[in-house]
């Protein structure tokens, strides 16, 4: 059974009087035989030195806790001793390293069956360390899985500093998500737990309380808790006192009380000369700029730009111009001249990514996507919005990451009237450009004017054209009506002729019976319809109703040329008489004709023959 973890005050108290011993003989502790207790107790040590942000101490120990446990093969000091080096790494940003060493321990401990040491160990960092690391990559959905398992545990064992670190980590994922409302609730459960105590760690939970109700939309309760955090801060003589004033100026600069939030940055700025944090000190330089620009009084402004750029060359700040861009895209911004506003904004956004200044990139993607909603462009204010969500990591870091502060523009106040002057320029240039856009446009709309009259010439002269031949066609169909309705009069009264013959023959062949005369009716009857005065009409019938006889076919291949004969008759509006004294019948043999026609097409009785043909 492996020895307990759990340890008094007074013995964490005893540990620290002779860490100095450790630190001082430590040549000679590597070469004294030490037991597994005593190497727990220094692990135990470097996890609480972490608390109180002494890594270098912490190194230390944990590579002496490392090195004993390996030479009594004693795993589970390996794998704590390496989980808590991890956690010094990860506090020095440095991610790979940690990576490396959690997943050693995290392979000592499967390996060697010591699995149920991250349940019962109070120090052990499994969750919290996975966790922040996986906040680190940006892997909110498995940093948010074991923290709440982490959560849980230590709540379950009483461990509330380390349930404590749980939902503190927790708050600052979802507020990275954007997610404020839950944010809080984790940060105010938190706060919670400290029962009244004062503590650095719940000034800290205090300002991220702040920030979400500032999101939120609550000022008020934001400026509460901004002002209980830095009570505290103030009283104990913390650092984070500059986070508190920073916010509380973005408070009154959101509220429009430009004199309470230039008396805020005035507090931050000499907050961050006290405590040696330059980049906080340039920070407040702009924005007392950008205030003072906010309040016409140019002069201050520049005072303060110029003072911030000093301050920010004698120390190597890289970030100023950036913060100078971001001013001016801020003015551009309320004076809702929106593409400038996006010029000077990307390019503050091309340098702060270059320097990686994740505080600036925020600023200038939530500048961004406001201005994009301006202009109606939501897709891209989405984008920019999530961007911004995504930088505002560091509102929610330990305190080591700076938070983020408000809008930081550029306004250089000495060019303003040139800028004045170049944007009277740009609308005279611009004046020009659409006189010139208009003449080439009417030079335009007359050749598409004259291109237009020759197109609807020549389409005139097309369609007489056209005409013309439609009348041609026309005369010619006529024409062939005319020659075909001849050509059938004419095989009417040849027929009505023979007949005539035909009658007289047969009146004397009842007088006088002589084979010549029955010759004579047999030749009569045998050319009462030519063949050559069918083709003739035929001829005619077909240039006047081409696809007749196709429609026909189609109805019935099986009709006989007498019976298209009589299709093509009745087409031609002729009478039964008619029919039959062309084809040389009986007006009762025509009406059968035409009965076995009807059948032939499949045409119901109520149908009239007749008008089916004529519409064909």
């Amino acid at each position: 059974m492996q020895p307990s973890l759990k340890i008094s005050y007074h013995r964490i108290v005893f540990l620290f009087l002779f860490l100095n011993l450790y630190l001082q003989n430590l040549h000679k502790l590597w070469a004294q035989e030490i037991s597994t207790s005593q190497i727990d107790s220094v692990i135990l040590v470097a996890s609480e030195l972490i608390q109180d942000n002494n890594n270098d101490s912490t190194l230390i120990l944990t590579s002496f806790a490392l090195d004993k446990s390996i030479e009594l093969d004693y795993y589970l000091g390996q794998a704590r001793a390496q989980v808590v080096e991890s956690s010094y790494y990860l506090n020095k940003a440095q991610l790979d390293s940690s990576e490396i060493l959690f997943t050693r321990a995290e392979e000592i401990y499967t390996e060697n069956g010591l699995i149920g040491d991250t349940i019962q160990s109070k120090y052990h960092y499994l969750f919290l360390t996975r966790g922040a690391w996986n906040i680190y990559k940006r892997n909110f959905a498995e940093a948010e899985r074991l923290l709440t398992m982490g959560a849980k545990l230590f709540l379950k064992e009483g461990d509330n500093r380390r349930y404590n670190n749980c939902l503190n980590s927790l708050g600052r994922i979802n507020g990275m998500k954007g997610n404020y409302a839950q944010a809080l609730d984790y940060f105010l459960k938190a706060y919670d737990l400290n029962e009244g105590k004062e503590s650095l760690n719940a000034s800290v939970i205090l300002g991220n309380i702040a920030l979400c109700y500032k999101y939120l939309g609550h000022v008020e309760k934001a400026t509460q808790y901004f002002k209980e955090g830095l009570e505290m801060d103030i009283k104990n003589g913390w650092r984070s006192q500059m986070n508190k004033y920073n916010g509380l100026a973005t408070i009154y600069k959101q509220l429009d009380n430009l004199d309470s939030a230039i008396y805020y940055d005035k507090k931050a700025f000499e907050a961050a000369q006290e405590f040696g944090n330059y980049s906080t000190a340039v920070i407040s330089l702009g924005n007392l700029a950008q205030y003072y620009v906010l309040k016409q009084e140019f002069d201050l402004a520049n005072t303060m730009m110029n003072e911030a750029l000093q301050l920010a060359d004698s120390v190597g700040i890289k970030s100023v111009e950036e913060q100078f861009d971001i001013i001016k895209a801020e003015v551009f911004y309320d004076e809702q001249q929106y593409d400038s506003t996006l010029y000077y904004a990307r390019r503050a956004l091309a340098s702060t990514s270059q320097y990686s200044h994740r505080k600036f990139s925020s600023i200038i993607t939530h500048l961004m996507s406001n201005t994009f909603e301006q202009l109606g462009v939501l897709d891209s204010s989405l984008y920019y919005l999530k961007t911004h969500h995504a930088y505002e990591d560091s509102l929610f870091n330990k305190e080591s990451q700076k938070k983020v502060t408000e809008l930081y523009t550029k306004m250089e106040t000495l060019e303003k009237e040139k800028e004045i002057n170049l944007l009277q320029k740009n609308k005279e240039l611009e004046a020009v450009k659409k006189q010139r856009l208009l003449v080439l446009i009417f030079a335009i709309l007359m050749v598409a004017g004259l291109l237009v009259v020759t197109l609807i010439y020549r389409y005139k002269g097309k369609l007489r054209k056209e005409e013309l031949k439609q009348i041609k066609l026309q005369n010619d169909l006529e024409q062939g009506q005319a020659d075909l309705y001849k050509q059938t009069l004419n095989m009417i009264h040849m027929n009505n002729l023979m007949d005539s013959l035909e009658s007289q023959v047969k009146e004397i062949i009842t007088k006088k019976s002589d084979p010549e005369y029955r010759k004579i009716l047999h030749t009569i009857k045998m050319n009462k319809s030519l063949k050559k005065d069918w083709e003739n009409f035929n001829n005619y019938f077909s240039n006047s109703h081409s696809e007749f006889y196709e429609k026909l076919t189609s109805l019935n291949d099986k009709l006989s040329n007498h019976e298209k004969r009589v299709c093509a008759l009745i087409k031609l509006n002729l009478s039964n008489r008619e029919i039959a004294t062309i084809l040389n019948i009986e007006n009762r043999s025509a009406v059968m004709i035409k009965y076995r026609i009807k059948k032939k097409i499949g045409l119901e009785e109520h149908n009239d023959l007749n008008k089916y043909v004529q519409q064909l």
